[in-house]
């Protein structure tokens, strides 16, 4: 919560486009919509460790206030009384501007402060030292040089380079026509409350799904190509509707497809090599249904403040 510097008297508040309520809103829900997005949970908390925060900004701001009040109470005296002699007044007592910041007792930004800072910086310091331990091939789980990197990020024990051949491989000898028809059939089967999320005519849809999808298989030992066409993919799925609990059972559905359309040319392998590829490729539409959910929160936390500040 926002507070006031000890002393500050009520009628020289600090009220900067507002009240004290507002401000503490607008804080609230930013806080809520960092929470979808972890690089804002942790500039939140080094903003906290350096005093940044919008707290130390309102109580600075009051400090500065109350100092401007003890200036008006000694030189109004001088400047307006003419019984006051200038030689008389005791200028060593003039008033100057000290600011501590109360809200951190503990030392240079508190207790509180201290463990979220830390633990943040932890998490992003092993985080580093993983992804750089799996770039070089010095994983946990031995040599695997062949993960997938995609945006920056690995995809920890998903799909190595041998997994990709094998994937692209099945997917060439695949005879795709018909492949999209069949995989939409068994969701219908499978999920008929997703029906009404697709348009009644599925003939565009199911070529427009062969051609994303061939161009996906193509590029997925690169995923950095087609990662921010993945992530609107993902934004654009959540405006139809979707939501991530569908995304396994479209997974699931896919690989029956997959299995139905191959003739015989399936195994328990391939059937392996093929769900972890899903799932690298439905990571990033994932993330992409987050930033479009994270953007909507901030815009209803702005139409919720803009009338006040």
């Amino acid at each position: 919560m926002l507070t006031r510097p000890a002393g500050k008297a009520p009628n020289t508040a600090y009220r900067p486009g507002g009240d004290f309520e507002t401000l503490e809103r607008r804080r609230r829900w930013t806080a809520r919509a960092a929470t979808l997005l972890p690089p804002a949970t942790l500039q939140l908390a080094f903003n906290d460790i350096a005093r940044t925060d919008l707290e130390s900004h309102v109580n600075y701001l009051q400090s500065v206030a109350d100092y401007h009040e003890r200036i008006k109470a000694f030189f109004f005296p001088i400047v307006f009384d003419d019984t006051k002699s200038i030689d008389a007044v005791a200028w060593r007592h003039a008033p100057a501007h000290r600011y501590r910041d109360v809200t951190s007792p503990a030392g240079l930004y508190g207790m509180h402060g201290s463990a979220l800072g830390g633990a943040a910086f932890a998490l992003l310091t092993i985080g580093m030292m993983r992804l750089r331990a799996i770039v070089s091939g010095r994983g946990s789980e031995g040599p695997r040089a062949g993960r997938l990197i995609a945006h920056g990020r690995c995809y920890d024990g998903l799909v190595t380079f041998e997994a990709v051949a094998r994937v692209q491989g099945h997917f060439d000898r695949l005879s795709t026509r018909g492949l999209a028809g069949r995989f939409y059939r068994r969701l219908f089967e499978t999920a008929p409350h997703l029906r009404p999320l697709f348009p009644p005519e599925l003939s565009a849809l199911e070529g427009h799904f062969e051609e994303v999808l061939a161009s996906v298989i193509s590029q997925l030992g690169r995923m950095t190509a087609v990662d921010a066409t993945l992530r609107e993919l993902g934004a654009r799925h959540l405006r139809y509707g979707a939501q991530p609990q569908h995304y396994p059972l479209v997974r699931d559905v896919l690989l029956q497809a997959l299995e139905e359309q191959s003739a015989g040319d399936w195994s328990d392998a391939i059937a392996r090599d093929w769900r972890l590829a899903i799932a690298a490729i439905m990571a990033p539409m994932l993330r992409g249904a987050a930033v479009e959910t994270a953007e909507a929160a901030q815009a209803l936390a702005a139409e919720d403040t803009v009338g006040d500040i």
